[in-house]
């Protein structure tokens, strides 16, 4: 490669990281019902929402969403995964173009009729609380 051409290359090459796409905010659930489950995540760049999910860690089916842009770059993704069995343990990861999460695991809900027994944390991100700035990070690390 002569010279004058290592410009040009090197100038893709920064393209192509500033459009590269991260996943800045990892999964979170929403909505959760004992036949459906809602996935979201935030990342920077790109708009592709897909959820890999499955009975197992080895996932096998695949559900896409929508994403909506919150700033320049950013994007909140959602995917709605329906057709769920009550009580039961799913794995699921998501995915926009290249960013791919770890496999997360949910249980839904047991019917409502059911009576059984269910554990659920809510929590809200308090994004930049200056009085407790540590709060957030305590919370999700060190347990409620």
């Amino acid at each position: 490669m002569t010279p004058k051409l290592y410009l040009p290359a090197l100038l893709m090459l920064l393209a192509l990281q500033i459009h590269a796409q991260e996943i800045s905010v990892q999964p979170w659930l929403q909505n959760a019902d004992p036949h459906q489950m809602t996935i979201m995540w935030e990342t920077i760049g790109g708009e592709e929402s897909l959820v890999a999910w499955g009975l197992t860690d080895s996932l096998g089916q695949w559900t896409e969403g929508f994403s909506e842009g919150i700033e320049d770059t950013s994007f909140i993704h959602t995917v709605s995964i329906e057709g769920l069995e009550p009580a039961t343990r799913y794995y699921y990861r998501v995915q926009t173009d290249t960013a791919v999460s770890p496999v997360y695991h949910f249980i839904t809900p047991p019917e409502t009729e059911s009576e059984a027994s269910f554990r659920i944390v809510a929590m809200s991100d308090m994004q930049n609380y200056d009085p407790l700035p540590t709060r957030y990070h305590e919370i999700t690390h060190e347990g409620v």
